[in-house]
């Protein structure tokens, strides 16, 4: 059995050196995989149902399909659009360009006209356990996504 070793000179500056890029290490670490933190723990059952409540919306939580997504750091018409969408809710996913994030979507029960529907989904993104966007969405031919806030709410 053979036995790799690494030897260095000892002194102050190379303890110094390998010290920093410790730290640098562990530092890109922890900024880049602080997401996974956040969709483990991600949003509690309790900030959804006061979402869904505040907005009079029922929606099946025990059939929640669950995905990741990176927002791109440029937006393209269609990405200009469903920001334009969640500002008129007043969220703003600018914030998060680049940024990887959750998406909880659980099938919507109550929406007018489609109470009967099994394509009707509402959708939360969030980032570090806090909703930052919300939709409804129509998987249907004829689909359609809108606005989740009921004050806000426009069909595009």
């Amino acid at each position: 059995m053979k036995v790799l070793c690494f030897r260095y000179p000892r002194n102050t500056v190379t303890d110094i050196l390998i010290c920093l890029l410790c730290i640098f290490i562990i530092t890109l670490i922890l900024i880049n995989g602080d997401y996974r933190r956040d969709i483990s723990c991600s949003v509690t059952d309790d900030a959804i149902s006061s979402f869904l409540d505040e907005n009079g919306w029922i929606a099946d939580i025990g059939k929640c399909n669950f995905s990741e997504k990176i927002i791109p750091a440029d937006f393209d018409e269609t990405y200009r659009e469903y920001s334009a969408l969640q500002e008129k809710q007043g969220f703003n996913i600018e914030r998060y360009k680049g940024k990887r994030i959750a998406v909880y979507s659980y099938p919507l029960l109550n929406f007018p006209g489609y109470e009967d529907s099994d394509n009707i989904y509402i959708n939360f993104l969030v980032f570090r356990g806090e909703i930052i966007g919300a939709d409804i969405l129509s998987t249907s031919i004829n689909g359609f996504i809108t606005g989740a806030v009921r004050n806000g709410n426009t069909e595009t």
